[in-house]
């Protein structure tokens, strides 16, 4: 049967080329199948990559209502991703999915090859990671895939390290990790969302705990983690972020201060105990209260990024005026005089830096049930704040 070509538009993208109008054949029945690199591969009806180096040709099957209903959506103008960042920043969220599904598809269903990527591809799944990453959207669908296509490509990696791939060994870096875990946190849509983030952080954990330089560049990807559980509002999150610092605390430890970008500090500690005083338990002001001492230890064990601020003890403050209870205004009042004498714990020279503000003052005061108490606190921030500037605000 005669048949006529029509023509075709090529986008260069990296070492793949975009062809949008693939050669089309009247003739039906046509099949369609590429090999690359010896894999035997399915691609999509109407849109196709193929590798520079490739000299198989494909023909799409075609039919008269296909050529109309494709020829129709390519007239309709498509929203390029101008906001978006990474590698592939320019191309529109379809076509980012489909060059994602080409570059997964090599693996699928063909163990054989599993093992074999190159460094290339390995680059390729790298800039993918990226893109999706930046992905901004006000659509939660359009967020969700974006996690979904980065932890894919991530996971395809890791299945070539785990077959003892060389050049997955040696590409897979933290900033893979970040990428997907930055993309789960910024659906928010959830609690679900955060157990994502966090289960790929334990992926993390479980592949590279032995590697201490891969985990002394990793912090990043605890510090996501983290903040996200401090900012939820879910029910039990101030006890995924102290277990987060906890394993955050451990993964300094081992690496042994290998990288000065990596560790724990004050601001860490200062989120996780903001979050505990923000939650309904009554034992909150106790639980940010350990949380301070075990700070304070450790920094008077040599660990300088530990230095506490005057924050610090505010939100343990907080927290025992928020808690409530019988006790509170007592605990509170304890926690304020060590602001006023930090030499009992081994603070002696932040003795200015820790002496407590209006926010303190003011904290304390809100537990307090007597009158004349309160009026005694009061006339006391009065007088050292006409002394001390630094305690305003």
């Amino acid at each position: 049967m005669m048949g006529f070509v029509m023509p075709f538009a090529m986008i260069v993208v990296g070492t793949n080329i975009l062809i949008t109008e693939s050669l089309l054949a009247i003739g039906r029945g046509t099949s369609a199948s590429v090999s690359i690199s010896g894999r035997q591969s399915w691609r999509p009806a109407t849109t196709h990559y193929l590798r520079r180096d490739s000299l198989a040709d494909e023909i799409a099957p075609a039919t008269d209502d296909w050529i109309s209903a494709d020829m129709e959506k390519r007239r309709r103008p498509r929203k390029r991703n101008r906001d978006n960042g990474g590698p592939y920043g320019h191309l529109s969220t379809e076509d980012l999915q489909v060059l994602t599904e080409y570059h997964l598809s090599q693996n699928i269903d063909n163990l054989a090859t599993v093992g074999s990527m190159t460094s290339a591809q390995m680059h390729e799944f790298s800039r993918l990671i990226a893109t999706w990453a930046k992905i901004r959207s006000h659509q939660r669908q359009e967020r969700i895939l974006a996690s979904e296509m980065a932890e894919q490509c991530l996971r395809e990696v890791l299945d070539e390290k785990a077959a003892g791939n060389a050049a997955a060994s040696s590409g897979v870096v933290p900033e893979m990790y970040l990428g997907v875990i930055q993309s789960w946190l910024k659906v928010k849509s959830g609690r679900s969302d955060l157990v994502h983030a966090t289960s790929i952080l334990n992926l993390l954990e479980r592949l590279h705990s032995t590697d201490e330089v891969f985990m002394s560049r990793s912090a990043m990807c605890y510090i996501a983690v983290l903040d996200g559980w401090c900012r939820s509002k879910s029910r039990g999150a101030e006890i995924r972020a102290q277990e987060i610092l906890i394993r955050m605390s451990s993964a300094v430890s081992s690496t042994n201060g290998t990288n000065g970008n990596f560790g724990v500090d004050v601001r860490h500690y200062n989120n996780v105990m903001n979050r505990i005083a923000s939650s309904p338990k009554p034992k909150a002001g106790k639980e940010a209260e350990r949380l301070l001492m075990s700070m304070i230890d450790k920094y008077n064990s040599g660990e300088a990024s530990l230095l506490p601020n005057r924050n610090s003890f505010n939100t343990v403050i907080k927290a025992y005026s928020n808690a409530g209870g019988k006790h509170a205004a007592a605990n509170a009042k304890r926690i304020l005089e060590l602001m006023k004498n930090p030499e009992t714990i081994g603070l002696e020279r932040l003795k200015l830096q820790l002496s407590p503000d209006v926010i303190s003052f003011s904290s304390v005061m809100a537990t307090l049930t007597s009158g004349h108490e309160a009026e005694e606190l009061m006339a006391e921030m009065v007088e050292l704040c006409s002394k001390n500037s630094d305690m305003r605000p």
